[in-house]
């Protein structure tokens, strides 16, 4: 395993977006804090609906496939229909297909987590650089569901 720290924190995000859902009031979910930027519905069916191309990003590295698709965020919101989601559904999605992805990370040996894929925006990316992405791209979104919790929420009332 290349690094038991970065599993360990793609294992926890979804529970801690949930929990932070939990205590935002659900009049909010449509309210778009930043315009540019998903609104917190939008934003846990994103999570959920990316998992799955994360996950064949993972496997392009370990197969070698020589390159991958970028695709359009903004596009797959109305495609897939995010606005009509429950982001409490959404949650539970998210973190089902995150156990696939973890339990894959979990099988790579060394020599899978140096194979790389090539993404047309982004260039070569290794397993590993994916898998941090896959962290960066989950922290990004979780400080945005913490932005939608009341000022007067402790965390450590949770």
């Amino acid at each position: 395993m290349r690094n038991h720290y970065l599993l360990r924190a793609l294992s926890h995000t979804p529970e801690i977006a949930r929990r932070i859902l939990d205590h935002v009031d659900l009049r909010r979910y449509d309210e778009a804090l930043d315009p540019d930027r998903f609104t917190l519905r939008q934003a846990m069916a994103h999570l959920a609906d990316w998992e799955p191309i994360m996950l064949d990003r993972l496997h392009a590295c370990a197969e070698r496939r020589p390159t991958i698709e970028a695709f359009d965020e903004s596009a797959r919101c109305v495609e897939h229909g995010y606005d009509d989601t429950d982001p409490k559904e959404q949650v539970q999605v998210w973190a089902q297909r995150r156990k696939a992805t973890l339990a894959y990370l979990g099988s790579l040996t060394e020599d899978d987590w140096a194979g790389e894929t090539t993404h047309p925006e982004r260039g070569a990316m290794s397993a590993y650089d994916w898998a941090g992405t896959l962290l960066a791209h989950d922290v990004y979104h979780v400080e945005q569901f913490a932005r939608y919790l009341p000022d007067d929420q402790p965390v450590g009332t949770w």
